[in-house]
């Protein structure tokens, strides 16, 4: 009976975490009334002793699959009516960005415009200002035109659906190893969510791996992973010697360039 008891304790962690990490990622119109608490209580940038968001990284990858599954469905709904290719495309990029709030494409145009400071010490506090600075404003056009164009290069809406599931399974997962690097800073919401331990990095790592081999052939998937693992890497690096540790716009930003990086190796490879 305890065992019983025990698992059911286990599966309703499990299922929170998920949640958890839906409420943060997605702008999805979740029952307040369930989530609302959860949110307030963990997702804060004031509450920097709560580790529960951290242990909900291995649920990265999979509300991944869920927002790519739901912009492929909005593919299929378009074709269907028989909207042209190229404006499903662009209606696609947009419900993506409605359905996160863009909430990565808000930490790479942060990051841009930090990188556009020479000074060091006032790069954190030029991401940290509200106001878009023109580094920022042409890394967003530079990224949406990318994806655009690579959803296009895809041909037909059953191969965009597949590389739409991919790319945000993919991005979501390889960023998740980030959390274990230095934070730039003693606050914000990147510092606030807590440092993982190791098993939410393997568990996503798994999950992003599995789905790749299962959505695209070996070669494909591999290359894929490897070549976008790297470009995030080298954002991180950036990042650390830029900043002395990463924040919550690095991961953004890391997100962004990871999505461009996949869908890059997916055209050529498809």
């Amino acid at each position: 009976m305890y065992g019983l008891i025990y698992k059911k304790a286990l599966g309703l962690k499990f299922i929170s975490q998920f949640f958890m990490a839906l409420v943060f990622l997605t702008r999805l119109p979740l029952p307040g009334w369930l989530f609302r608490k959860l949110a307030d209580s963990h997702l804060t940038e004031n509450n920097h002793t709560d580790n529960k968001l951290a242990s909900a990284l291995w649920a990265f990858p999979l509300v991944g699959l869920l927002v790519g599954a739901l912009m492929a469905g909005v593919a299929y709904v378009l074709d269907v009516l028989g909207v042209p290719f190229g404006l499903i495309c662009i209606a696609v990029l947009g419900f993506g960005l409605l359905l996160t709030g863009a909430l990565h494409e808000d930490g790479l145009a942060d990051f841009c415009d930090g990188l556009g400071v020479h000074e060091k010490s006032r790069v954190l506090e030029v991401m940290r200002d509200s106001k878009i600075g023109s580094f920022g404003v042409i890394a967003l056009i530079l990224s949406m035109l990318w994806r655009v164009a690579a959803f296009h290069d895809f041909e037909n809406v059953f191969m965009l659906s597949v590389g739409l599931i991919g790319v945000h399974v993919g991005a979501r997962g390889l960023i998740v190893p980030l959390l274990l690097l230095p934070h730039a800073s003693q606050s914000g919401l990147a510092f606030g969510a807590g440092r993982p331990g190791y098993w939410p990095v393997l568990v996503a790592l798994l999950f992003t791996i599995v789905s790749f081999l299962i959505l695209f052939e070996v070669k494909t998937a591999f290359l894929a992973l490897l070549v976008a693992g790297l470009i995030v890497g080298g954002v991180a690096l950036l990042a650390l010697k830029r900043l002395d540790g990463l924040t919550g716009d690095v991961y953004g930003a890391a997100e962004q360039v990871a999505e461009m990086s996949l869908l890059l190796v997916l055209v050529i490879m498809l």
